[in-house]
């Protein structure tokens, strides 16, 4: 693998979907699917496989949309593989589909995070990609010290339905996790982390309920995990923001990314 120098990494803003455009009488009307990847994951170089969430609204038409990966500090068919390919809906269907990234573990020592590109590409005219662009980071497995990072996520996604751990108060959470972190490998031992919610243009109190040291568990032999913050309802009109989660401390080995971007989307 290359030394990591950074990733130019470029975000789609959340954009409402257009209206349904008007049908003569007797025709069904059509519509506009809103589809979006998880921005950031995360895995240990020797975990196998680094996969993307990518979550769609509904619509009475079925839909396709296309994936590729783009190299970054990480190479196609040195450090991963991801083949292009197509993802599906059925007319009506919401149901969450993912693009899963072969990690290509070897046993020399490099930087400590390397990174790819996935982007969504080629929706038809019935589809808008509201985040088009998914970071994915291969963590280092290969030197003394274990590493750590937590990942940028929605919360919820840029569609209208909560689908993560990101939650309005007092509401069970919802698999699978917007704000997650990883480790480079699964350890024999339990691991600790302290974490905090910091304020950005979203504001505790206000839009989440605050988390101020945290302490957190990670069980033996478990190498990711979520990190639950409960968001607060917020009136209609109000405007995508976004806060920040940041890891403090971690009972072994070292954090590489200790902060990430959570962004809530408009109401």
């Amino acid at each position: 693998m290359r030394a990591i120098h950074g990733f130019a990494f470029a975000l789609a803003a959340a954009a409402a979907a257009l209206a349904p455009a008007t049908a003569a009488p007797g025709v069904a009307q059509s519509c506009q699917r809103t589809v979006s990847v998880s921005p950031q994951v995360s895995a240990g170089e020797s975990g196998g496989t680094l996969t993307f969430a990518v979550y769609s609204s509904g619509c009475a038409a079925a839909a396709e949309v296309g994936y590729e990966a783009t190299a970054g500090t990480a190479t196609p068919g040195t450090d991963f593989q991801l083949p292009r390919g197509t993802l599906r809906w059925a007319a009506g269907d919401t149901s969450v589909r993912t693009v899963t990234a072969a990690l290509l573990a070897d046993s020399q020592r490099e930087a400590e995070l390397e990174d790819f590109a996935v982007h969504l590409l080629g929706a038809g005219p019935s589809v808008h990609i509201a985040r088009s662009l998914a970071q994915g980071r291969i963590i280092d497995d290969d030197g003394p010290t274990g590493y750590a990072v937590v990942d940028d996520g929605d919360c919820p996604p840029p569609l209208p339905f909560q689908q993560c751990t990101c939650e309005l108060a007092d509401t069970m959470p919802i698999e699978p996790d917007c704000i997650s972190f990883a480790l480079s490998a699964k350890l024999p031992s339990p691991v600790t982390l302290h974490w905090s919610t910091v304020d950005g243009t979203a504001k505790a109190g206000i839009d989440f309920v605050p988390v101020v040291q945290r302490a957190q568990t990670v069980p033996a032999w478990t190498s990711s995990g979520g990190l639950p913050v409960q968001l607060i309802a917020r009136p209609a009109g109000t405007p995508p923001r976004y806060f920040y989660v940041r890891i403090s401390a971690i009972s072994a080995g070292a954090v590489v990314d200790a902060v990430a971007t959570v962004t809530i989307a408009g109401s």
